[in-house]
């Protein structure tokens, strides 16, 4: 009968720690932005407890032909008009890498090709996205990345060059 009072404990904590992590009543515009600042750091130290982190500069192969430049703290990928580049995503031991692309400027066709699993399994990713800058909206393309790695595929379409952040 104690275990039964145990489990149902662990399960109010973890419903707790889950509705902290999700930022459960936190999008408030009521000034909470110390609020914010601790549920993102909740977030994130949840996530690297199961195994996700953010992608980072060094996801990136130094053979990739158009690595990401640090510009005051945030990773940016620059193409020229009609430019097109492969970025080659490494390996890793972290079970699942996110991030996500937003158009600044121009418009760009992306697609991600992950490696093949180490178990054979296919994996639920989408392999290829359009993005595009319109004037009233930010678009952003969600990436996942799993531990085998994969290729970032970035085509600058159209007459001006193209800028993407990495979030």
């Amino acid at each position: 009968m104690p275990w039964k009072i145990i489990v149902f404990i662990l399960l109010i904590i973890a419903l707790f720690v889950l509705a902290l992590t999700i930022g459960f009543g936190v999008d408030r515009d009521d000034g909470s932005a110390a609020q914010k600042r601790w549920s993102e750091a909740l977030r994130s130290r949840v996530e690297v407890w199961f195994g996700v982190r953010s992608l980072g500069r060094q996801d990136f192969s130094p053979r990739s032909d158009c690595r990401p430049r640090d510009e005051r703290g945030e990773l940016i990928f620059a193409l020229d008009e009609d430019d097109a580049c492969e970025l080659v995503i490494v390996a890793s031991t972290t079970r699942i890498r996110r991030g996500e692309l937003q158009l600044i400027q121009g418009k760009v066709e992306v697609e991600f090709e992950p490696e093949p699993a180490s178990d054979g399994e296919p994996r639920p990713i989408p392999a290829s996205r359009e993005l595009s800058l319109l004037p009233d909206a930010q678009k952003k393309l969600p990436l996942t990345v799993f531990p085998e790695g994969g290729t970032l595929s970035i085509d600058c379409q159209g007459s001006a060059p193209c800028k993407l952040r990495l979030q």
